[in-house]
């Protein structure tokens, strides 16, 4: 195995010579070949690489860059204890090897094919030029020292399908930013072909891959599988050495170092069997990108868990009240259904949007207090439910929204729409304004029953603010009343 060695640290490469990475081949006199990269590729350099070595995506990077070049192409590679990363360009090119510090990307980085040339030199010294708006621009870098050497390269791979990115970023997604009593900072990557992460409040499992090994291993959380900048489409290989899983896409390597020593929680004990659910709730593909746009909007998306209430009883709705505001607000969705017994669940909104976004479109409901189920043909996503006693109940007064009037959409499953909006009055008057089912046949109707609603909208708008100035003038004329009362209650005192 040959080596690139920097005082003492020790970088492995396991396919150029050891005379062609050693140390003094950096050290160039006279004319020799140099490294090129563009400036666009620096870009992507950056945004992959801080992403592999990160939790979160962002944040320093202390670890150097090592660029070599030889015959089987050129190899970008950054590495730490737990992530390391690779670039790999096969186009054969002459034998060269250069160190930069991280920081290099940010200074060379652009959205062009312009070129960099790099160049080791005497003294420790990597020479970078290169033009920015076609104005010449040079940089010399110390060569860092190596901190990590980089993994030892797989001896054979497993092919597997593209969906493997998706499935790995998204239980990545699913995994806890950190952890003590168990490994919730992992994923666990079944020789089943099982991929599972959980954060203790929702679980996200994922079948149907091939893994070369036969035990259940851990690696640790990164957001790198959801970058735009890697290969779509393209197949991803799987391989693993003693201490590292190797997932390849494209011309990019990812190496997870294997947790040998955490412990992953049973979180399959949790999952029930649909046939056993109470209730299911089948959400409309518009009524989900309905809800999607909608359900930041409602109140108290800021406050603790930001709850919401799913309450499946003849239509679905998805209700929350503010605090200090008279009136929940729900969303009705129009075109979902349930089967099974009426349910009323309290849940954070963000795993409900992210069952949305994961793709699945039914909810299965076992008890008001067990956590929400969604099963496909090779997934599992479960996460737990809110106190049971503070899901908001139907009113009233509640100011309902309705799925059907969004964007003038008629389902096709129905020729009738309905707008439910009801304003409390400021003389405490109820009105609803209820607007007859009509069927439509034509876009000219369409654009009539919307600009009917627009028109309902802004007047619900003028009445909602009215309410709220007249409750604004209630209460401050009740703190007058209040201060005026504890004044003459004083004066009787000094009386």
């Amino acid at each position: 195995m040959a080596a690139l060695t920097t005082g003492s640290s020790r970088v492995t490469e396991p396919t150029e010579s050891a005379a062609m990475l050693a140390q003094p081949s950096l050290h160039h006199t006279g004319e020799l070949p140099l490294i090129q990269i563009t400036r666009s590729l620096a870009r992507q350099l950056k945004t992959i690489f801080r992403r592999a070595l990160t939790e979160t995506g962002r944040g320093s990077i202390y670890a150097p860059v090592l660029f070599h070049a030889g015959p089987e192409g050129l190899r970008i590679r950054i590495a730490s204890g737990e992530v390391a990363a690779e670039y790999h360009d096969p186009s054969p090119r002459e034998s060269d090897a250069a160190i930069v510090p991280f920081k290099c990307l940010s200074d060379w980085e652009g959205r062009t094919d312009d070129p960099i040339q790099l160049e080791a030199t005497g003294g420790n010294e990597v020479l970078a030029t290169w033009n920015d708006n076609s104005v010449p621009q040079m940089a010399r870098y110390d060569m860092p020292e190596v901190r990590y050497p980089f993994p030892d390269i797989p001896a054979s791979f497993t092919e597997n399908p593209v969906e493997l990115a998706r499935a790995l970023h998204d239980t990545m997604q699913t995994a806890a930013p950190e952890s003590t009593r168990y490994a919730l900072q992992c994923v666990q990557l079944r020789g089943s072909g099982t991929i599972v992460a959980t954060d203790g409040s929702q679980m996200l499992l994922e079948t149907g891959f091939d893994f070369p090994w036969d035990d259940d291993l851990m690696i640790p959380r990164r957001v790198v599988f959801g970058s735009s900048e890697l290969v779509t489409g393209s197949d991803v290989q799987v391989g693993k050495s003693d201490d590292w899983v190797c997932f390849r896409i494209g011309c990019w390597s990812f190496f997870f170092a294997i947790n040998k020593e955490g412990r992953f929680p049973d979180v399959e004990s949790c999952v029930r069997d649909v046939t056993s659910a109470a209730a299911s709730i089948q959400i409309d593909s518009q009524d989900a990108a309905f809800l999607v746009k909608s359900i930041k909007q409602l109140p108290g998306n800021d406050a603790l868990y930001s709850p919401v209430t799913v309450d499946a009883n003849g239509s679905v709705f998805i209700r929350s009240k503010a605090d200090d505001a008279p009136n929940p607000i729900e969303l009705l969705l129009s075109n979902s259904t349930r089967t099974g017994q009426p349910e009323r669940i309290n849940t954070n909104r963000q795993y409900l949007r992210r069952a949305i976004d994961l793709g699945f479109r039914e909810i299965h409901v076992f008890a008001p207090d067990q956590p929400l189920l969604c099963v496909d043909d090779r997934r599992k996503y479960l996460w737990a439910v809110l106190t049971p006693s503070e899901a908001i109940k139907p009113s009233d007064d509640a100011v309902r929204i309705s799925s059907a009037f969004d964007n003038a959409y008629t389902s096709a499953k129905t020729t009738q729409l309905q707008q439910e909006t009801t304003v409390v009055k400021p003389e405490g008057a109820i009105t609803k304004n209820d607007q007859q089912p009509q069927t439509t046949n034509s876009t000219e109707e369409l654009i009539d029953v919307a600009e009917q609603l627009k028109a309902s909208l802004r007047d619900t708008l003028g009445k909602t603010s009215e309410l709220i100035v007249g409750l604004k003038r209630h209460r401050k004329e009740a703190k007058i009343v209040r201060s005026t009362l504890d004044s003459l209650r004083q004066l009787q005192t000094v009386g």
